[in-house]
């Protein structure tokens, strides 16, 4: 089971139905925009020193619309500099 790791966000894999459009993405590989994603996660959650793991993710909700595209095959991907604001 996935799950956001925004502090008040319950949106999980196994809650969401197929028409909620909601996804989950890993953190980037790029350091510079990781960091970004980190330390926004880390203000909504009030934990100064929290790490992400491999398994950490962050749902759809938390990114502007124009930060989200639809793949030919309709998966949702984040444009290469989203970064989660909607925490």
């Amino acid at each position: 089971m996935t799950i956001c790791a925004v502090k008040l966000c319950h949106n999980t894999s196994e809650k969401q139905k197929k028409c909620d459009n909601i996804t989950f993405h890993r953190i980037p590989i790029d350091p510079v925009i990781a960091d970004k994603w980190v330390k926004n996660i880390r203000l909504s959650r009030g934990e100064v020193y929290w790490k992400p793991t491999k398994n950490t993710r962050i749902c759809s909700k938390h990114f502007k619309n124009e930060d989200k595209y639809i793949t030919q095959g309709g998966s949702c991907r984040l444009r290469r500099n989203a970064v989660p604001v909607k925490v």
